[in-house]
């Protein structure tokens, strides 16, 4: 069972510095929610049933400062849940989906750790990525969403 709390990823000041430059402009538009900006947000999926949003600020903010938590509704016939989780710097996005990705899980008795992946933007669906962008981050790219060559797992 792995458990971020106790554990705070370190990575090159070079990995982290490539990440944080954004444009200034860049936060008026994450305040007005554009749908299509997915820049810093995260899908989360295989959360349990009964999640709430302090438990995944709790977790998603050790990484860095987060804008948004968004839990969507159950879906008829699933007992799981999913999320959108919004990072104020992209590198924080970006360490949050290498440390907990397929190696956390909210509640010990959880079949399966969260999945993380790109949000994508809205209406774009999975077949709309090349490289399998509805499955779990597994390395390589980056949270600005989808895209080319990311380094999706196939």
């Amino acid at each position: 069972y792995f458990d971020p709390r106790h554990h705070r990823p370190s990575f090159p000041a070079s990995t982290l510095e490539k990440h944080r430059a954004s444009p200034p402009g860049r936060m008026a538009v994450v305040a007005q929610h554009d749908p299509n900006n997915v820049e810093g947000k995260l899908y989360v999926a295989s959360l349990p049933a009964d999640i709430d949003e302090s438990e995944i600020r709790q977790v998603f903010g050790l990484y860095g400062k987060l804008n948004e938590v968004f839990i969507n509704r159950p879906t008829e016939g699933r007992s799981d849940r999913s999320a959108f989780v919004r990072y104020e710097e992209q590198a924080d996005c970006t360490a949050a989906m290498l440390v907990l990705s397929e190696m956390y899980k909210f509640r010990q008795d959880a079949s399966v750790p969260i999945a993380i992946s790109p949000a994508r933007p809205r209406g774009e669906s999975r077949d709309d990525y090349s490289k399998g962008a509805g499955k779990a981050y597994k390395g390589g790219g980056d949270c600005k969403g989808g895209g080319s060559d990311t380094g999706y797992g196939v």
